[in-house]
């Protein structure tokens, strides 16, 4: 199988292609590009840079995997979209692969518990708990204040993820970060999560909260009485 994974929800512009065969998993190429916005003009050339690095073509692809956040929406919307499109006119299997169990799986398997925090913006991160024997999740994500998460997350565990400096400033978490995982997880890990999805499960986008644009209430508008509809008045003397 060749997987094509992708990831758009952040300020990376990334794209990877896997194989697998007769149980081995390899990395065959690799592109990533920290563009901070524009991804929806440098998706496809990125996506291109890593098939030509790959010598495989689009008709190659077995299966698409994608970052599904959380992340900003633009991003979100483009990556998922993409993968979605691709998929169709391939005709091949798309899944969804979120950060938060990606960092998580970049922590590796250990005794502690792993909490894996991103940075949401507006004082508040997304956060979840991962058992750190199976890297499975312990419950679902949540979006909390900082004050929240430090709280919630003060005593024990393995911390990681974008949103842990947010939350304890000034090293105080510095011995519980698990420094081999970054900010943001490796593109290579999402398409090595991605190989491992079942089948039928497509993308779907992990936002941090809902938007903020609201549909638009159309204001009503009172035409004023047209002559026709207006009745005569009585002539005088009538």
């Amino acid at each position: 199988m060749n997987l094509l994974a992708i990831d758009t929800a952040q300020s990376f512009c990334s794209a990877c292609i896997l194989a697998t065969e007769n149980g081995r998993v390899g990395i065959l190429h690799s592109e990533r590009d920290r563009i901070g916005r524009g991804h929806a003009e440098k998706l496809f050339s990125t996506i291109e840079a890593a098939l030509n690095g790959a010598a495989i073509g689009r008709g190659d692809i077995d299966r698409i995997a994608v970052n599904t956040g959380p992340g900003s929406f633009t991003g979100l919307r483009v990556g998922i979209a993409a993968a979605r499109g691709l998929a169709l006119a391939l005709d091949c299997d798309c899944v969804g692969v979120n950060a938060l169990e990606c960092l998580a799986q970049e922590c590796g398997v250990g005794p502690e518990t792993i909490h894996v925090l991103l940075d949401a913006g507006r004082n508040q991160v997304v956060c979840q708990s991962f058992d750190g024997s199976t890297l499975q999740a312990i419950a679902p994500h949540q979006t909390l204040t900082l004050e929240q998460a430090r709280d919630r997350f003060r005593n024990d565990g393995i911390l990681t993820g974008s949103g842990v400096a947010p939350c304890f400033p000034d090293d105080q978490a510095d011995s519980r970060s698990a420094h081999r995982a970054g900010a943001w997880p490796d593109i290579e890990t999402i398409a090595r999560l991605g190989a491992e999805k079942p089948q039928g499960q497509p993308p779907k986008p992990l936002y941090s909260r809902a938007a903020d644009a609201k549909p638009q209430i159309s204001a009503e508008l009172v035409a004023a009485p047209s002559a026709a509809a207006t009745p005569a008045k009585a002539k005088a003397g009538t």
